[in-house]
């Protein structure tokens, strides 16, 4: 895991662990939990390098697909390319390094989020860094909430996505004097399309939970309640799929992850 207000650019590894004869002494007992295996290509895309390793994670009881694409060059010709294979392929950028997912999948668990809950800005030392610091946390606890979207997942994903959009956008808001400019206009009206994506998932989820079920409660067995009930799951499963689609590569092209780096 990243030390607590450091930048990690997803897909890159730690830092190289020392020797083992030079590890500390609690830690001289280290044992390999997972493995990695598969292949790493190189292709050259215009001014874009492009690394694809792809393969499998390995534990001793589990193992999963795993693929990372990393695009190296020019920053505008990087945010470029990466926009257009987004348009094309089911890509966003990683929630958790390898090594986090190996642990994870070792340990039968999710990979623990890098950022949650509000950004701390009290340590940034100009306008531009306290931007950035808070649009990069909440971007991150945003994907590392995406996999919740969808129906079966329970209600806390589409939740926390929302708050972090909110913070996003009242961010945007409280910088707008030092950094309006129609790039983050843009970014805003994004946030604002993703935000109506899920806004019917997140209604459909209070109103099973809350209304419905203390309905459910008081008046027991009916038919007619039963039928209410029924059709409200289904409304709430059609709700879900514009939500859904916002992390498979297939959102409206209102707005686009590799374009908000």
């Amino acid at each position: 895991m990243p030390a607590a207000g450091q930048a990690w650019r997803p897909g890159t590894p730690a830092e190289p662990v020392p020797p083992r004869d030079g590890l500390p002494p609690e830690d001289a007992a280290l044992v390999p939990i997972a493995a990695f295996s598969g292949r790493r290509s190189l292709m050259q895309l215009g001014e874009v390098e492009a690394e694809l390793l792809a393969g499998k994670l390995r534990a001793v009881a589990a193992e999963t697909p795993v693929a990372r694409l990393r695009l190296t060059g020019p920053a505008e010709a990087v945010l470029a390319r990466a926009a257009a294979l987004a348009a094309d392929l089911h890509l966003l950028p990683a929630t958790a390094s390898l090594a986090e997912e190996g642990r994870a999948l070792a340990r039968g668990e999710a990979p623990r989020p890098r950022r949650r809950g509000a950004p701390a800005l009290a340590d940034a030392g100009t306008v531009e860094a306290a931007l950035q610091a808070a649009l990069g946390h909440l971007l991150e606890a945003m994907l590392s909430h995406a996999p919740g979207c969808r129906p079966g997942a329970g209600m806390e994903g589409v939740h926390q996505t929302r708050v972090a959009l909110r913070r996003l956008r009242s961010v945007l808001k409280s910088f707008r004097p030092a950094a309006g400019c129609p790039a983050v206009a843009g970014f805003d009206a994004g946030l604002a399309a993703l935000a109506g994506a899920l806004g019917p998932a997140r209604d459909w989820d209070v109103f099973l939970a809350g209304t419905a079920a203390a309905a459910a409660e008081a008046i027991g067995p009916d038919r007619r309640l039963a039928a209410l009930l029924k059709a409200a799951e289904a409304r709430r499963a059609e709700s879900y799929d514009p939500s859904a689609g916002c992390w498979t590569g297939r959102p409206s092209r209102a707005w686009c992850w590799p374009g908000c780096r």
